[in-house]
């Protein structure tokens, strides 16, 4: 248990590090994808039980963690510019049809 355990949270690591750097190189397709397949691994870690863990996995498990809330709180800071990018893109693309309509009806 404590061997998949690791595994699964180091997998967790490595994706939440290629989401990070996903987002900085903006390259959001791929994000998307990537953040489907995280979200699976870290249901499969919310479903494990982590209750009977010794002390030197315990606390390994416990900084894991920790770097795991950090990136996931980094890549929402991220997924909220760029949604913050898009709706300004939106409200622009609004405008313009509204204007290409006005001139249309003119």
């Amino acid at each position: 248990m404590d061997n998949q355990l690791i595994a699964v949270m180091d997998s967790l690591l490595l994706s939440s590090n290629n989401l990070l750097k996903l987002a900085d190189e903006e390259a959001w397709e791929n994000f998307n994808d990537g953040i489907e397949n995280y979200l699976l691994a870290m249901q499969s870690l919310i479903d494990m039980n982590i209750s009977g863990l010794e002390g030197s996995i315990r606390l390994q498990v416990a900084k894991k963690i920790e770097t795991l809330m950090l990136n996931d709180g980094i890549i929402m800071q991220r997924i909220r510019a760029r949604q913050a990018e898009l709706s300004k893109e939106m409200a622009g693309m609004r405008k313009s049809n509204v204007s290409a309509q006005a001139y249309r009806t003119v």
